[in-house]
């Protein structure tokens, strides 16, 4: 009699080991959900730990700031200027320096703040004495006037683009949008022309822009940010 109880009671306990080793499974080996999740842990550790790294790396490339505050209508001097490393839009980078020499000399049209990045907009060649200043109407395509994204008061530089052959030429630096409209299609719903008003510094400049719209060979360029006032 006791050699059966005995024979159940190791009966039992294999049968019981039996069972707890099919409830856990095999010891040491995980899932593939378990995989996939540390995969993707790792993963997002290594873009943190590339993305810090990025940041932390100096540009290589410098850009002309103001070093100081300078006035409006000043003529910009060297010592005005100073050169500071930073990574800048494409578009950005269109309208920004890193040549001293291309800047000095020139007038600060509206002021620059100090450390604030000078742009082509910002400045340019000449100050206009009082009552020297033209206003010129022009009617553009869309896409030679920055697709009509213009406001009263934006700077713009005005281009000679020849129909034939020649380079194109910035005839006019740093006019200013004094008013803007457009001219709509009505047969197809849409905006056939920008219709726009520019403040140039001189007669001379008037007249060049007069006669390079009349040959149909204007476009416009601007900086990425700049406004009236001095807004960045």
């Amino acid at each position: 009699m006791r050699r059966r109880e005995a024979r159940g009671s190791r009966s039992e306990r294999v049968a019981a080991r039996s069972v707890e080793r099919h409830r856990s499974g095999p010891l040491g080996l995980p899932t593939g959900r378990a995989i996939v999740g540390g995969l993707l842990v790792a993963l997002s550790v290594f873009g943190v730990i590339a993305l810090r790294r990025s940041a932390d790396a100096p540009s290589s490339r410098t850009w002309l700031i103001a070093r100081h505050a300078v006035a409006p209508g000043t003529a910009i001097g060297a010592d005005d200027l100073a050169l500071a490393a930073m990574d800048l839009h494409d578009l950005t980078q269109s309208a920004a320096f890193d040549d001293p020499a291309d800047v000095i000399g020139q007038i600060a049209v509206n002021g620059l703040g100090e450390g604030e990045l000078v742009q082509r907009g910002s400045i340019a060649r000449t100050a206009a004495a009082p009552g020297d200043e033209r206003r010129v109407g022009l009617s553009l395509d869309p896409a030679d006037a920055l697709n009509g994204a213009l406001v009263a008061g934006d700077r713009v530089d005005v281009v000679s683009v020849p129909s034939g052959e020649g380079a194109a030429e910035v005839i006019v630096h740093g006019a200013m949008v004094d008013g803007i409209g457009g001219e709509s299609d009505d047969s197809l719903g849409s905006e056939r022309a920008v219709r726009l008003t520019l403040v140039v510094a001189t007669e001379d400049e008037a007249r060049l822009l007069v006669d390079a719209h009349r040959r149909g060979e204007i476009t416009l360029i601007g900086g990425a940010t700049q406004r009236l006032g001095g807004a960045a």
